[in-house]
């Protein structure tokens, strides 16, 4: 289809035309003249006194992009436009606009490795890293956050997530996802919470540890041991055939307290406790009557 196909759907008379219609099909190849003959007027020049430096790391998608002169030591101004760079380190086609930088960029790191950038506005949208020509990165700008993925250079998935570029809501931190070379799930790094849960070839949790949570499983995927705080009361789970066996933990007191089970059901239960500046042994039954009351010696004064 022509171009005044597009703008002329079905022919018209123009004496009969009104001005109106005039004005609502002209209008958009006004526009289109206007911006051709603005982006006309900025022919590429190659520039030979600058490149641009973008951040390493982590701080790709936060630094903004700049130019700056070939020993990064001074910041290079240049007049609007469109400019090309072309060295042994860069090869970039970008236009200057309002001093914000938009455009593509390739850097070769070294002789097997290049990395492609997309600029808009002086930030970096999206970053793909290959390999032998094989990609093994991929990250893109979304809102207010950068999705990554990473390969192995079979191809498949290594590691993928996200993380949050919002300066009011967890700046900086995020969720990542690692994967062994055959795909199978490795680790969850939450740096939100952080939380990390690494699991078995089989796909069960193996631990999980935070702030306030320490988890292991064995290969069946039922608890192992469990340590976790409730109330400012840290506590300590043993589980024996994936059922809960004792629970230890300390009282605001300073007793400490340490409970049996069986098939999940409390079966008696031990205090260590101070009374008249004696430790003493307390025993309890499943009832929780007290059933037993002696001394109590810590096993490092016994060996003694």
């Amino acid at each position: 289809m022509t171009l005044m196909a597009i703008i002329y759907p079905k022919k018209i008379n123009n004496e009969r035309m009104s001005n109106q219609m005039k004005t609502r099909f002209f209008r958009p190849l006004t526009c289109l003249l206007l911006f051709t003959g603005i982006h006309g007027a900025f022919a590429q020049r190659v520039i030979n006194n600058a490149e641009l430096k973008l951040g390493k790391e982590a701080n790709t998608f936060i630094n903004k992009v700049q130019l700056v002169s070939p020993d990064k030591q001074k910041s290079v101004a240049l007049n609007d436009g469109n400019y090309k760079i072309n060295n042994s380190v860069q090869k970039a086609s970008i236009t200057l606009l309002n001093k914000f930088i938009n455009g593509t960029v390739s850097v070769q790191e070294n002789g097997h490795t290049r990395t492609d950038y997309v600029i808009l506005n002086s930030a970096v949208q999206s970053m793909k890293t290959f390999t032998d020509e094989v990609m093994t990165v991929d990250i893109n700008r979304k809102d207010t956050e950068v999705h990554f993925k990473e390969y192995y250079v079979n191809g498949k998935i290594k590691a993928e997530g996200y993380m949050s570029l919002d300066q009011k809501k967890h700046y900086g931190r995020g969720i990542t996802k690692s994967y062994d070379e055959d795909g199978r799930l490795q680790k969850i790094s939450n740096d939100i919470t952080e939380t990390y849960t690494d699991f078995y070839p089989n796909g069960y949790k193996k631990s999980v540890s935070g702030p306030d949570i320490q988890e292991t499983y064995n290969e069946t995927g039922s608890f192992s041991n469990r340590q976790y705080r409730k109330n400012n009361i840290r506590y300590v789970d043993e589980y024996a055939d994936g059922k809960l066996s004792t629970r230890s933990y300390d009282h605001a007191d300073k007793s400490e307290v340490k409970e049996y089970y069986s098939n999940g059901l409390l079966q008696k239960k031990e205090v260590i406790k101070s009374i008249q500046g004696k430790l003493r042994l307390l025993t309890y039954n499943k009832a929780e009557k007290l059933v037993n009351n002696e001394p109590y010696e810590p096993a490092s004064q016994i060996n003694q």
